[in-house]
């Protein structure tokens, strides 16, 4: 059974990490996600790109695990859990 995971992030980053990981056997990539008010357009890459604010309604924390692009994870301000 593949892991399943949710990208954060919508930059060129994000998308080099949707192709390593979709490439590989052991992972599904399930969407895309970023703050709202940095959605730039719904769909990438024929995934859906969802609210991060919306991620644990839509998403279960127990089955899924989130990997950032380096955007995202290079502001010590923002951290995230969907936890």
């Amino acid at each position: 059974m593949s892991k399943k995971i949710i990208i954060i992030g919508n930059t060129v980053a994000a998308d080099i990490i949707y192709g390593l990981l979709n490439s590989d056997d052991r992972y599904e990539v399930v969407c895309f996600s970023v703050d709202k008010e940095y959605i730039t357009e719904t769909e990438k890459l024929g995934l859906q790109v969802i609210p991060i604010e919306d991620l644990k309604e839509k998403y279960n924390p127990g089955e899924h695990s989130v990997m950032l692009d380096t955007t995202m994870s290079t502001k010590p301000e923002r951290r995230f859990s969907i936890e």
